[in-house]
C-alpha cells in the first residue's frame, strides 16, 4: 500500500479500468500514479497539478477520464495536505465552471451529476484548508439538492472572508446580496449587482460596467468569466422600466463599449431604436451609440463589425451605417 494511502482508497483507485478512460494525451494508464504522487504531495505535487489541469481538462477540454478523477479527487478530499488541497480545489472550480458554462460539451453531463458529491466533499473541508478557489468552487457546483443543501452551503459561505468571488457564489446559491450593493470595493459591489435583479441592483450594474477596471476585476471573481457575461446579464434586466438617471448611464454606457477597443459594444445593438433593437434607447441615443461605432476604426479592422451589425438588421458597410446615422434613415 503507498504511504498516505489507506486501503479503500487504493482499492477504488484499482477498479477503475484506466486503460479504458482517455484524457489529452491518450489511455489514462499514468492516472493511478499520478493520484498516489497527489497524496503523498512533496516534491511530486507540481507534476500530479500539472496532470489534473494539462492532461485532463487541457486547453478547457473535458474527457472520459476526468470523471474518475474528480470522483477520487473528492474522495481523499479531506486527506491531502495543505499544498495540495489547494491546487485540487482550483482544479475542482475549473471543472464545475466547464460544466457550468459549456453544459452540452461530451462528459459536462456525467461530470455534473456529481455536483452533491462535490459540494458535500467541499463543506467537509476546512473552508481555510481549501484556499482561495474554495468558495469560487462551492459556486461553480451550484445545484439543486434536498436536505437543506443550499442552506448549509450558504451558512458556510457567510462564515467565509467577504471578497467578490465569495459573494458571487453566495448569491449563485440564492443568497441575499443587497447590504453590498454601495461597497466601495468594485468586486463586491460588481458581485453584488451581478446577482440582485432589483432596480437598485441593476443601477449598480450599469455603474460597475462603467468602471474601467471591471474587466480585470470580474476575471477575479469568476476565473473563466468574461465581461460578456456581465453585459449579457445586464441585458436581461427590465430595463425599459429604470429610472431616468440609470437610462442616462446606459446610454453613456453604450457609447463608451462603441467607443473603447476590446469591450463586447455589440451587446448593446439589442437596445437601439433601429433595426432589429428593442427601443430601450431613443433616437437620439441610437444615434449617438451608432456614431461611436462608426467612428472606431478598430472595429472595423475585422468583420466582426460588419457581421455584427447585419445580424442586428442594420448596413454592415461602414460608409451606409454613416450615411444612415447623419440622415433620415434613422
Amino acid at each position: 500500500m503507498i504511504w498516505g494511502m489507506n486501503k479503500a482508497d487504493q482499492q477504488a483507485l484499482n477498479d477503475v479500468a484506466w486503460a479504458e478512460v482517455t484524457h489529452a494525451y491518450g489511455p489514462a494508464v499514468d492516472a493511478p500514479d499520478m493520484l498516489r504522487q497527489l497524496m503523498e504531495g512533496g516534491d511530486d505535487l507540481e507534476e500530479a497539478t500539472e496532470f489534473l489541469f494539462g492532461a485532463l481538462t487541457h486547453q478547457g477540454t473535458l474527457y472520459s477520464a476526468t470523471l474518475p478523477v474528480l470522483r477520487f479527487c473528492v474522495r481523499v478530499l479531506d486527506q491531502l495536505s495543505v499544498e495540495a488541497t489547494e491546487q485540487v480545489v482550483a482544479w475542482i472550480q475549473f471543472v464545475g465552471s466547464l460544466t457550468r458554462t459549456s453544459p452540452e460539451a461530451p462528459y459536462a453531463a456525467e461530470l455534473r451529476a456529481e455536483a452533491v458529491a462535490v459540494v458535500e466533499a467541499l463543506l467537509a473541508l476546512d473552508a481555510r484548508k481549501g484556499g482561495e478557489y474554495y468558495t469560487r468552487a462551492l459556486g461553480a457546483w451550484r445545484c439543486d439538492a434536498e436536505n437543506g443543501l443550499a442552506d448549509r452551503v450558504r451558512t458556510r459561505l457567510q462564515e467565509c472572508p467577504v471578497d467578490g468571488g465569495t459573494l458571487a457564489a453566495l448569491g449563485t446559491w440564492g443568497g441575499n446580496l443587497s447590504t453590498y450593493l454601495t461597497s466601495d470595493d468594485l468586486g463586491i459591489r460588481a458581485a453584488a449587482a451581478f446577482h440582485d435583479r432589483s432596480n437598485a441592483g441593476t443601477a449598480a450594474l450599469i455603474e460597475v460596467l462603467a468602471d474601467p477596471d471591471i474587466e480585470d476585476v470580474w476575471l477575479e471573481i469568476e476565473p473563466e468569466g468574461w465581461l460578456d457575461d456581465v453585459a449579457d446579464e445586464l441585458l436581461t434586466r427590465d430595463l425599459g422600466a429604470i429610472p431616468e438617471a440609470d437610462r442616462a448611464q446606459l446610454e453613456s454606457l453604450a457609447v463608451l463599449y462603441a467607443s473603447t477597443n476590446f469591450m463586447p459594444w455589440e451587446h448593446f445593438l439589442q437596445l437601439i431604436d433601429a433595426g432589429h433593437g428593442n427601443g430601450v434607447l431613443n433616437v437620439d441615443a441610437t444615434r449617438r451609440f451608432l456614431r461611436a461605432v462608426v467612428d472606431n476604426d478598430f472595429l472595423w479592422q475585422t468583420p466582426y463589425a460588419a457581421a455584427a451589425l447585419e445580424k442586428a438588421g442594420l448596413p454592415g458597410d461602414r460608409e451606409e451605417l454613416r450615411e444612415m446615422v447623419g440622415g433620415a434613415g434613422l
